[in-house]
């Protein structure tokens, strides 16, 4: 398949970025760091491994032991045998220590000393060089690849549970959760749309979360509800906040409420289900979600970025305006409200008098004895 137009490969680490378009040069890397590390190997550095596709090997590596932590997690929630926790736990370990190994390489690329990188693992220089020396980094990472590639993992697929397959039942209908379907709705259309924008195949996408792609296919389709760690593995490899999807997430199970919140945490939640429904409705440009006489565009990219928090009103015109509940938003609301209250008032040491309360009549406080 050829590539998308704009788009073209990283000339050192292979990466697909989109090409700017115009008059000048074109961009040969995908940013500075390929760069740099492309004219030392120019001028006889030795030439970084093939055997990881990134930039940052690092990152790369960091993103799978992500996606590991996920599906151990979705394991143990769904009480599956000890043989397959632990054989979740071996794999996450092993990815760790590759990860390891990816950062001290890549703070040695960007010049950090021996000296500095003995004194973060805490361990000494001659340790240091030896654990993690350039060809010994080279090695594992192409054993990590080896690893990795299906002809090697295939032998353990047979044994290996699909965590997600065991799809719980969906929660009965109770008060407050009519609006379940919706959020299924767009829960599956907030992950789509990250999925067509990171460029990921189905089929590439249930390798990588070790799900089966019939799965995958029915979670983007709306007609299955996965765990919340499938969930937030799916928005990981997708490139995504897995936060942002939270409350569309929760408006599909009908569950407890959270505990109180802090006036930040309780503005950070609700940021996130407002970039949550965002996405469910494709990311649309501003001027077509503003509200004539009441939300501007400059209103609207402040509170997505998280500066503003709008009053009731404000908030669900908008969430009505990107095609969500009103009804699921109005909780995240009033816990903002109520833990932004709670943070102006300091509670006297000696208690509160009621009839100092709003509405309280003190002439009738010794009628009540």
């Amino acid at each position: 398949m050829s590539p998308q137009a704009g788009y073209r490969s990283c000339a050192h680490c292979g990466r697909r970025f989109l090409q700017r378009t115009g008059p000048g040069r074109k961009k040969d890397y995908c940013n500075p760091t390929c760069r740099r590390r492309a004219q030392r190997q120019r001028d006889g550095a030795t030439p970084a491994p093939q055997t990881m596709d990134s930039c940052s090997w690092g990152r790369v590596v960091s993103e799978s032991v992500h996606v590991l932590a996920a599906r151990l997690v979705a394991a143990e929630h769904q009480h599956l045998p000890i043989d397959v926790l632990l054989e979740h736990a071996t794999n996450l370990g092993r990815e760790v220590g590759y990860y390891t190994a990816a950062a001290v390489h890549d703070a040695r690329a960007d010049g950090a000393s021996w000296e500095a990188v003995a004194a973060a693992a805490g361990v000494s220089v001659e340790t240091a060089r030896d654990r993690w020396g350039e060809q010994k980094v080279k090695r594992l990472l192409t054993r990590r690849a080896q690893e990795q590639c299906p002809c090697h993992s295939h032998q353990n697929r047979a044994r290996r549970h699909v965590v997600a397959e065991a799809v719980p039942p969906e929660p009965e209908a109770t008060a407050g959760a009519s609006s379940a379907g919706g959020g299924s709705h767009k829960l599956a259309s907030a992950l789509s749309y990250l999925q067509r924008k990171s460029g990921m195949t189905i089929t590439d996408t249930a390798q990588q979360a070790d799900l089966s792609p019939s799965y995958v296919s029915r979670v983007l389709a709306g007609d299955r509800v996965p765990s919340w760690a499938v969930v937030h593995m799916l928005a990981t490899i997708f490139g995504g906040q897995a936060s942002e999807l939270r409350m569309l997430w929760e408006s599909t199970q009908g569950g407890a409420q959270p505990p109180r919140q802090t006036v930040k945490g309780a503005a950070q939640r609700l940021q996130d289900a407002f970039r949550g429904l965002y996405l469910a409705a494709f990311c649309p440009d501003l001027e077509d979600v503003t509200i004539e006489g009441q939300v501007s565009a400059a209103t609207v990219a402040e509170v997505l970025r998280g500066n503003v928090v709008p009053d009731w009103e404000t908030t669900g015109a908008l969430v009505a305006k990107l095609g969500g509940h009103p009804g699921d938003f109005r909780r995240l609301w009033e816990e903002f409200h109520y833990a932004f209250l709670a943070s102006q008032v300091h509670f006297p040491p000696d208690g509160l008098s009621r009839w100092v309360l709003p509405g309280s009549d003190p002439d009738a406080r010794g009628s009540s004895a």
